[in-house]
């Protein structure tokens, strides 16, 4: 859940430096959840949201291909 309140802060942040620190703590976030419950599909769908944001777009594809797999 602590991934999922990032998110929100994240979408409501506007200094950039701040908020690419905020992307990269809710990553760290959701890799660990899905370490831990890998069939959890919401944090497969957080951190391809997040990748998406960091315009990292080949990781964002990968996370959402998992969620529709």
């Amino acid at each position: 859940m602590y991934a999922y309140q990032l998110l929100g802060k994240i979408k409501a942040e506007m200094n950039s430096q701040k908020k690419i620190e905020e992307i990269q703590k809710a990553i760290q976030q959701c890799e660990l959840a899905i370490f831990i419950y890998p069939e959890f599909l919401t944090s497969w769908n957080n951190l391809g949201t997040l990748y998406f944001a960091r315009q990292d777009y080949e990781k964002a594809e990968i996370c959402f291909k998992r969620v529709l797999e």
